[in-house]
């Protein structure tokens, strides 16, 4: 971003879409052609990560910081790559094409999805690019893949309130699940893989247009994702796995109770003792996605507002320091520049 120019935000979600809920389809290349003709050079949108009709739709309230959004597949797109036939698609038209529709998008698009996943069958054993995007994303995707599994089978409980040696997380307990659920497991895996597929083949499209993408990474993760469970040392977590503190931001002239998120803490101690290996990989896996990042809340890296959990509101809390510049200096160690852009809201200090 060395030169002058401007785009718009608008999140793939808000596209208008026959199919309930804006996705990676026609629509989403009319607006790229749009951008194109009107001189835009940017095309920033939110997070792309799944979300949940339980949590309000939000894409800052995700199972996963590393997933993309099912309801964003575009049918039209599985149709021209071979993965559906065009009547697959009848018996499914939105009501009202200006208004979104996640309920009804997740629940079709789900359905698309399966019935491909049922088509490609044992071939996926022996389809190269299906497992070079597994080997690759292996180090999230398992995780995601195993947690959906048995949060279905623990009728869509918490994680924290799963058998003690699933929350836990023990190994022969793992690797028994993983046996039994294979099949699942390898659906939400093949989901992925168009996911990216059809992302990847957007974003080829718009750098041919000139293009750039700014994506969205919030700086918190939600309790109950893949991310915690898989990685619980790296949070703020009591003996029962529930967050002894959470994230928020002190009163002010917005709210005299400040804001609790409720997201879980970092334990920054430990992750720099790893080197900060996770934002090593949650950093790479976005530059993969996007051309710039947009750093949420990016004062917390700094310092963060930190509410013991047994408080209901934000007043309670404290300033505690975050890495600064030991995290960034870490980045540039990895990657020889990095494309971020610091959200400044909140109480911008010196440091």
């Amino acid at each position: 971003m060395k030169r002058r120019s401007s785009g718009v935000l608008l999140h793939i979600s808000s596209l208008p879409s026959r199919f309930g809920v804006g996705d990676f389809g026609p629509a989403a290349r009319r607006f790229a052609d749009f951008l194109e003709r009107a001189g835009q050079a940017c095309w920033q949108i939110l997070p792309l990560t799944p979300t949940s009709p339980y949590i309000g739709n939000s894409p800052y309230s995700s199972d996963s910081a590393f997933a993309l959004n099912e309801v964003l597949v575009s049918p039209e797109r599985m149709v021209s790559d071979g993965y559906l036939t065009p009547k697959d698609l009848e018996g499914h038209v939105a009501q009202n094409t200006a208004k979104a529709d996640y309920e009804g998008a997740l629940t079709f698009k789900t359905r698309l999805l399966e019935t491909a996943f049922d088509r490609v069958g044992d071939a996926l054993d022996n389809d190269l690019k299906f497992t070079e995007f597994c080997r690759e994303n292996a180090f999230w995707l398992d995780d995601y893949a195993l947690f959906l599994s048995l949060k279905q089978d623990n009728r869509g409980e918490e994680w924290a309130a799963w058998p003690e040696k699933q929350r836990d997380r023990d190994p022969d307990e793992l690797a028994a699940r993983a046996e039994a659920d294979a099949q699942s497991i390898q659906r939400v895996k093949f989901s992925q893989f168009l996911l990216f597929s059809q992302w990847a083949a957007l974003r080829r499209d718009l750098a041919e247009r000139g293009i750039q993408v700014i994506g969205d990474l919030p700086i918190y993760v939600t309790l109950d994702s893949a991310d915690v469970w898989a990685a619980q040392d790296l949070f703020k977590l009591g003996p029962d796995r529930r967050p002894t503190h959470v994230a928020g931001v002190p009163p002010d002239y917005f709210s005299e109770t400040g804001q609790r998120w409720g997201n879980p803490v970092y334990d920054w101690k430990i992750h720099a003792k790893t080197g900060f290996a996770w934002w090593m990989r949650r950093m790479e896996h976005n530059f993969g996605l996007y051309d710039f990042i947009r750093l949420d809340h990016f004062r917390g890296f700094e310092a963060y507002w930190e509410i013991p959990a047994k408080e209901k509101t934000a007043v309670r809390g404290e300033w505690i320091k975050a890495p600064g510049r030991a995290l960034f200096d870490k980045l540039l160690t990895r990657f020889p520049s990095l494309p971020i852009i610091a959200e400044d809201l909140g109480v911008i200090t010196a440091e």
